[in-house]
Protein backbone atom coordinates (compact mmCIF):
# COMPACT_ATOMS: atom_id res chain seq x y z
CA UNK A 1 0.00 0.00 0.00
CA UNK A 2 0.99 3.27 -0.51
CA UNK A 3 0.04 6.62 0.54
CA UNK A 4 0.73 10.11 -0.45
CA UNK A 5 0.05 12.95 1.75
CA UNK A 6 -2.22 15.52 -0.68
CA UNK A 7 -2.41 18.31 1.73
CA UNK A 8 -1.01 19.03 5.31
CA UNK A 9 -0.44 22.06 7.14
CA UNK A 10 3.35 21.35 6.51
CA UNK A 11 4.83 21.30 3.13
CA UNK A 12 8.27 20.16 2.76
CA UNK A 13 11.32 21.98 1.64
CA UNK A 14 12.09 21.66 -2.23
CA UNK A 15 9.02 19.73 -2.95
CA UNK A 16 6.82 23.62 -4.25
CA UNK A 17 3.78 21.81 -3.07
CA UNK A 18 0.77 23.44 -1.58
CA UNK A 19 -0.23 23.64 2.25
CA UNK A 20 -3.44 24.34 4.22
CA UNK A 21 -4.86 23.69 7.79
CA UNK A 22 -6.41 20.93 6.06
CA UNK A 23 -6.23 16.97 5.23
CA UNK A 24 -6.13 15.06 1.79
CA UNK A 25 -4.41 11.46 0.87
CA UNK A 26 -4.04 9.69 -2.02
CA UNK A 27 -4.18 5.55 -1.26
CA UNK A 28 -2.98 2.79 -3.60
CA UNK A 29 -3.42 -0.76 -2.99
CA UNK A 30 -3.69 -3.46 -6.00
CA UNK A 31 -6.85 -2.49 -7.57
CA UNK A 32 -8.16 -0.21 -5.06
CA UNK A 33 -7.92 4.00 -4.74
CA UNK A 34 -8.90 5.70 -2.23
CA UNK A 35 -9.41 9.38 -1.56
CA UNK A 36 -9.00 9.97 2.10
CA UNK A 37 -10.68 13.31 2.55
CA UNK A 38 -10.73 16.68 0.44
CA UNK A 39 -8.81 19.26 2.15
CA UNK A 40 -10.33 22.95 2.19
CA UNK A 41 -10.12 23.82 -1.61
CA UNK A 42 -8.57 22.78 -4.88
CA UNK A 43 -5.09 22.48 -3.47
CA UNK A 44 -5.24 19.13 -3.11
CA UNK A 45 -6.18 18.87 -6.92
CA UNK A 46 -3.05 21.04 -8.05
CA UNK A 47 -0.39 19.14 -5.74
CA UNK A 48 -2.18 15.81 -7.64
CA UNK A 49 -1.34 16.97 -10.70
CA UNK A 50 2.34 18.36 -9.76
CA UNK A 51 2.98 14.31 -8.23
CA UNK A 52 1.19 13.06 -11.47
CA UNK A 53 -1.74 11.26 -9.59
CA UNK A 54 -5.09 10.83 -11.21
CA UNK A 55 -7.59 11.89 -8.74
CA UNK A 56 -10.53 11.37 -11.23
CA UNK A 57 -9.14 7.02 -10.76
CA UNK A 58 -10.51 6.98 -7.35
CA UNK A 59 -12.68 4.15 -6.19
CA UNK A 60 -13.59 5.58 -3.30
CA UNK A 61 -13.64 8.91 -1.73
CA UNK A 62 -13.57 8.25 2.35
CA UNK A 63 -14.15 11.03 4.83
CA UNK A 64 -13.50 10.95 8.20
CA UNK A 65 -15.95 12.96 9.24
CA UNK A 66 -18.00 16.02 7.94
CA UNK A 67 -15.96 19.43 9.10
CA UNK A 68 -14.66 22.07 6.38
CA UNK A 69 -10.93 21.63 6.45
CA UNK A 70 -12.00 17.58 5.32
CA UNK A 71 -14.84 18.16 3.00
CA UNK A 72 -14.53 21.76 0.89
CA UNK A 73 -12.71 20.43 -1.73
CA UNK A 74 -15.45 17.79 -3.03
CA UNK A 75 -16.44 20.54 -5.58
CA UNK A 76 -13.13 20.70 -7.30
CA UNK A 77 -12.98 16.77 -7.09
CA UNK A 78 -16.52 17.20 -8.76
CA UNK A 79 -14.97 19.21 -11.58
CA UNK A 80 -12.63 17.00 -12.05
CA UNK A 81 -14.05 13.93 -12.53
CA UNK A 82 -17.16 15.98 -15.01
CA UNK A 83 -14.00 16.74 -16.91
CA UNK A 84 -12.50 13.13 -17.14
CA UNK A 85 -16.41 11.49 -17.90
CA UNK A 86 -17.72 13.23 -20.44
CA UNK A 87 -20.82 11.41 -19.23
CA UNK A 88 -20.78 10.15 -15.22
CA UNK A 89 -21.14 6.30 -15.61
CA UNK A 90 -22.88 4.46 -12.57
CA UNK A 91 -19.99 1.92 -13.23
CA UNK A 92 -17.12 4.19 -12.84
CA UNK A 93 -19.14 6.52 -10.23
CA UNK A 94 -16.94 6.26 -6.89
CA UNK A 95 -18.26 5.40 -3.89
CA UNK A 96 -18.34 8.04 -1.56
CA UNK A 97 -18.13 6.48 2.25
CA UNK A 98 -18.70 8.19 5.26
CA UNK A 99 -20.57 7.96 8.86
CA UNK A 100 -24.42 8.80 7.85
CA UNK A 101 -23.98 12.74 9.84
CA UNK A 102 -20.93 13.50 7.95
CA UNK A 103 -23.51 15.24 5.54
CA UNK A 104 -25.36 16.87 8.23
CA UNK A 105 -25.67 20.90 8.42
CA UNK A 106 -22.77 21.79 10.74
CA UNK A 107 -22.47 25.50 12.33
CA UNK A 108 -20.41 27.27 15.35
CA UNK A 109 -22.55 28.61 17.57
CA UNK A 110 -21.45 32.05 18.14
CA UNK A 111 -21.74 33.46 14.32
CA UNK A 112 -23.48 30.34 12.76
CA UNK A 113 -20.16 30.13 10.56
CA UNK A 114 -21.17 27.18 8.31
CA UNK A 115 -18.56 24.73 8.79
CA UNK A 116 -19.97 21.39 6.79
CA UNK A 117 -20.09 19.67 3.80
CA UNK A 118 -22.42 22.76 2.07
CA UNK A 119 -23.18 20.06 -0.44
CA UNK A 120 -26.78 18.46 -0.53
CA UNK A 121 -26.64 14.91 -0.76
CA UNK A 122 -28.93 15.12 -3.92
CA UNK A 123 -26.14 16.84 -5.52
CA UNK A 124 -23.30 14.04 -4.60
CA UNK A 125 -25.31 11.29 -5.73
CA UNK A 126 -24.98 12.88 -9.43
CA UNK A 127 -21.01 12.14 -8.73
CA UNK A 128 -20.81 9.67 -6.21
CA UNK A 129 -22.50 6.18 -4.65
CA UNK A 130 -23.36 7.42 -1.65
CA UNK A 131 -22.26 4.89 1.17
CA UNK A 132 -23.40 6.02 4.48
CA UNK A 133 -22.83 3.64 7.45
CA UNK A 134 -22.35 3.38 11.45
CA UNK A 135 -20.98 0.40 11.07
CA UNK A 136 -17.36 -1.33 10.28
CA UNK A 137 -16.83 -1.58 6.52
CA UNK A 138 -14.91 -3.58 4.63
CA UNK A 139 -12.92 -1.32 1.30
CA UNK A 140 -11.62 -5.15 0.49
CA UNK A 141 -10.10 -7.27 2.62
CA UNK A 142 -6.80 -4.92 3.63
CA UNK A 143 -9.04 -2.30 4.33
CA UNK A 144 -11.78 -1.27 6.49
CA UNK A 145 -13.92 2.36 7.36
CA UNK A 146 -14.61 2.06 11.24
CA UNK A 147 -17.96 3.41 11.65
CA UNK A 148 -18.89 5.09 14.46
CA UNK A 149 -15.97 4.90 17.38
CA UNK A 150 -17.33 3.79 20.68
CA UNK A 151 -15.85 5.84 24.03
CA UNK A 152 -13.85 3.42 25.66
CA UNK A 153 -11.31 5.79 27.79
CA UNK A 154 -12.79 8.30 30.54
CA UNK A 155 -9.63 10.17 29.53
CA UNK A 156 -10.74 10.80 25.96
CA UNK A 157 -14.76 11.99 26.35
CA UNK A 158 -15.93 13.74 23.37
CA UNK A 159 -16.43 17.70 23.46
CA UNK A 160 -18.92 19.37 21.59
CA UNK A 161 -17.84 21.56 18.60
CA UNK A 162 -20.51 23.89 17.73
CA UNK A 163 -23.77 22.82 16.31
CA UNK A 164 -25.18 19.97 14.07
CA UNK A 165 -28.38 19.41 12.43
CA UNK A 166 -30.14 16.05 13.50
CA UNK A 167 -33.60 15.17 12.43
CA UNK A 168 -34.23 19.18 11.78
CA UNK A 169 -33.31 19.93 14.88
CA UNK A 170 -29.84 21.88 16.44
CA UNK A 171 -27.82 20.42 19.01
CA UNK A 172 -24.09 20.13 20.49
CA UNK A 173 -22.07 18.68 18.13
CA UNK A 174 -20.13 15.95 19.61
CA UNK A 175 -18.82 14.78 16.30
CA UNK A 176 -20.33 11.30 16.21
CA UNK A 177 -19.55 11.11 12.78
CA UNK A 178 -15.36 11.28 13.19
CA UNK A 179 -14.35 7.92 12.00
CA UNK A 180 -10.71 6.37 10.66
CA UNK A 181 -9.42 4.07 7.83
CA UNK A 182 -7.50 0.56 9.07
CA UNK A 183 -4.82 -0.72 6.63
CA UNK A 184 -4.40 -4.26 7.81
CA UNK A 185 -1.11 -5.10 6.93
CA UNK A 186 1.16 -7.81 7.25
CA UNK A 187 3.08 -6.52 10.06
CA UNK A 188 -0.38 -4.74 11.90
CA UNK A 189 -2.57 -2.26 11.24
CA UNK A 190 -1.91 1.05 9.53
CA UNK A 191 -4.50 3.85 11.44
CA UNK A 192 -5.61 6.65 8.82
CA UNK A 193 -7.15 9.37 10.64
CA UNK A 194 -8.94 13.03 9.92
CA UNK A 195 -8.73 14.73 13.27
CA UNK A 196 -9.26 12.07 16.03
CA UNK A 197 -12.00 14.05 17.69
CA UNK A 198 -13.26 10.59 18.78
CA UNK A 199 -9.75 10.26 20.81
CA UNK A 200 -6.64 8.42 19.30
CA UNK A 201 -6.96 5.47 21.99
CA UNK A 202 -10.48 4.90 21.37
CA UNK A 203 -9.76 4.60 17.93
CA UNK A 204 -6.97 2.22 17.72
CA UNK A 205 -8.96 0.18 20.84
CA UNK A 206 -12.00 0.02 18.39
CA UNK A 207 -9.51 -1.06 15.43
CA UNK A 208 -7.40 -3.54 16.93
CA UNK A 209 -11.01 -5.41 17.70
CA UNK A 210 -12.70 -4.63 15.08
CA UNK A 211 -9.34 -6.32 12.94
CA UNK A 212 -8.44 -8.75 15.94
CA UNK A 213 -5.06 -7.64 15.47
CA UNK A 214 -2.85 -5.66 18.26
CA UNK A 215 -0.18 -5.18 16.38
CA UNK A 216 0.23 -1.15 15.36
CA UNK A 217 2.66 -0.44 12.83
CA UNK A 218 1.63 3.52 12.40
CA UNK A 219 -0.45 5.93 12.97
CA UNK A 220 -0.75 8.58 10.47
CA UNK A 221 -3.57 11.88 10.49
CA UNK A 222 -4.50 14.11 13.01
CA UNK A 223 -4.82 14.27 16.77
CA UNK A 224 -6.69 17.09 18.26
CA UNK A 225 -3.91 17.90 20.53
CA UNK A 226 -4.15 21.72 20.00
CA UNK A 227 -3.05 23.32 23.87
CA UNK A 228 -0.71 21.14 25.93
CA UNK A 229 -1.87 23.53 28.40
CA UNK A 230 -5.29 22.10 28.72
CA UNK A 231 -4.40 18.65 27.87
CA UNK A 232 -1.78 17.71 29.61
CA UNK A 233 -3.84 14.62 30.97
CA UNK A 234 -5.11 13.50 27.96
CA UNK A 235 -1.52 13.46 26.17
CA UNK A 236 0.21 11.72 29.32
CA UNK A 237 -2.46 8.84 29.80
CA UNK A 238 -2.81 9.00 25.18
CA UNK A 239 1.32 8.22 25.82
CA UNK A 240 0.53 6.02 28.36
CA UNK A 241 -1.83 3.79 26.00
CA UNK A 242 0.60 3.96 22.99
CA UNK A 243 3.61 2.82 25.02
CA UNK A 244 1.35 -0.35 26.13
CA UNK A 245 0.68 -0.80 22.13
CA UNK A 246 3.76 -0.36 20.71
CA UNK A 247 3.48 1.52 17.57
CA UNK A 248 6.09 1.49 15.34
CA UNK A 249 6.07 4.95 14.17
CA UNK A 250 3.77 7.49 14.31
CA UNK A 251 2.94 10.44 11.53
CA UNK A 252 0.48 12.85 13.70
CA UNK A 253 -0.07 15.79 11.73
CA UNK A 254 -2.84 18.58 11.25
CA UNK A 255 -4.56 19.26 13.98
CA UNK A 256 -1.69 18.24 16.11
CA UNK A 257 0.26 21.44 17.86
CA UNK A 258 4.30 21.68 17.78
CA UNK A 259 4.19 21.35 21.72
CA UNK A 260 2.44 18.35 21.35
CA UNK A 261 4.44 16.34 18.93
CA UNK A 262 7.61 17.55 21.12
CA UNK A 263 5.80 15.75 24.39
CA UNK A 264 4.75 12.80 22.11
CA UNK A 265 8.40 12.53 20.63
CA UNK A 266 9.91 12.40 24.01
CA UNK A 267 8.39 8.42 24.57
CA UNK A 268 7.30 7.68 21.03
CA UNK A 269 8.61 7.76 17.16
CA UNK A 270 7.26 10.13 16.40
CA UNK A 271 7.96 11.28 12.18
CA UNK A 272 7.32 14.43 10.03
CA UNK A 273 4.39 14.77 7.75
CA UNK A 274 4.06 17.44 5.03
CA UNK A 275 2.05 17.86 1.50
CA UNK A 276 3.89 15.37 -1.13
CA UNK A 277 5.34 12.54 1.27
CA UNK A 278 4.84 9.28 0.32
CA UNK A 279 4.54 6.20 2.63
CA UNK A 280 4.90 2.82 1.66
CA UNK A 281 3.47 -0.26 3.74
CA UNK A 282 3.38 -4.29 2.86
Amino acid sequence: MKLTVLIDNNTIIDQYLYGEPAVSYFIEDEDIKILFDAGYSSAFILNAEKLNIDIASINYLVLSHGHDDHTRGIPFLIEKLKRSYSDIDTRKRPKLLAHPRALEPKSLELDNLNIGVDIPPEYLQKFFSLLLTDKPYYLNNKFVFLGQIPSIFDFEQREAVGLCTHNNQKENDFLLDDSALVYKSLNGLVIITGCSHSGICNIIKYAQDVCAEKRIVDIIGGLHFLDISSTSVRISKTIDFLLQNFPEKMHPCHCTDLKSKIALSHHLPVCEVGSGMQFMYR
